[in-house]
């Protein structure tokens, strides 16, 4: 409710302007009275006194409706003060909304431009402990890595596996080792080959030993600074026969295969290829080898398709 101006004032005042405009007709009447006291001047008092009156009424009437239609300079500033509150409220709450505080990922950090040499992979369940990193071209001896299949004492490693993986009883030379009659499926080709893998006639009898991650692929991919020692053990060991390092295939396939990775090289028994890529993953893992990006993207999509978490 807006305040009138007239009695916009402290109580004292209030009293004071009332009293003043109450006596004020009367006195004024008084006065009047006194001067047109006899009769002849009674017709000049009353005309005094009606203009007196009339003058007062409308000084009265004046005030009140000029009062009642001014707002008063406080109630100004507070209507303006409450008009103008809801609008700041509104404005900062938008503003908390519409711009948001900057997280830690969405600022680019100094050094973006720079692209790392090794990259690490994604993270994949499928790849877990396998890392990237292009191949280096670096001084190859194979003799470091397997100096004749030997494990020192007993029937070599080439030996032990033909033996071990043959489809029916081998047939051993006066040695007691050398293997001079099996046979034995090449998973590369799906190919059942029986006979002697020493014939040497070049014909698809003839087995290699294969490492599943080639010895030069190793070598170029962090092999190289390897010791001797576990140079050996990948190369040529019994631990190597478990970690399932080592595969009878044809030798004919062997060498097409040679030193590449899965990305130039994949068995052409396509039934082979999703246990060709867990071998390869799980040899990788085993004794920490990196892979090439190629050959680490399609060894992960291969497992993703054959089922692979």
């Amino acid at each position: 409710m807006k305040k009138l101006k007239w009695f916009d004032k402290t109580k004292e005042e209030n009293i004071v302007q009332m009293v003043l405009f109450v006596l004020c007709p009367f006195v004024g009447i008084y006065v009047a009275s006194k001067k047109y006291s006899n009769l002849e001047k009674k017709p000049k008092f009353h005309a005094f006194a009606a203009v007196y009156t009339t003058i007062w009424l409308l000084f009265v009437v004046s005030t009140i409706y000029h009062s009642a239609n001014q707002i008063p300079a406080s109630d100004n500033q507070i209507s303006t003060t409450e008009n103008k509150q809801p609008q700041d409220t509104s404005t900062d709450k938008s503003e908390k909304i519409v711009t948001p505080k900057e997280s830690p990922s969405s600022k680019t950090p100094q050094n973006a431009e720079e692209t790392p040499k090794q990259q690490q992979p994604e993270t994949s369940s499928i790849m877990n402990g396998i890392t990237i990193k292009e191949s280096e071209n670096l001084p190859y001896e194979r003799n470091e890595y397997e100096p004749n299949w030997s494990v020192g004492t007993g029937c070599d490693i080439r030996s032990r596996i033909l033996s071990s993986t043959s489809l029916i009883t081998v047939t051993f030379g006066t040695n007691g080792c050398t293997v001079k009659n099996g046979s034995w499926n090449d998973p590369y080709t799906g190919q059942v080959l029986t006979g002697n893998p020493y014939q040497g006639d070049g014909t698809a009898n003839d087995l290699d030993i294969d490492h599943i991650i080639p010895l030069k692929y190793v070598n170029s991919h962090g092999g190289y600074y390897w010791g001797k020692d576990k140079k050996r053990l990948y190369g040529a060991s019994l631990e190597g026969m478990k970690s399932n390092v080592y595969l009878a295939v044809s030798s004919s396939e062997n060498r097409k295969k040679g030193d590449s990775g899965p990305s130039n090289y994949y068995p052409p028994n396509f039934s082979y290829r999703c246990e060709y890529s867990r071998k390869w993953r799980d040899v990788a893992r085993t004794y920490e080898i990196p892979l090439s990006s190629a050959d680490y993207n399609l060894v992960k999509n291969t497992l993703a398709t054959c089922g692979d978490k």
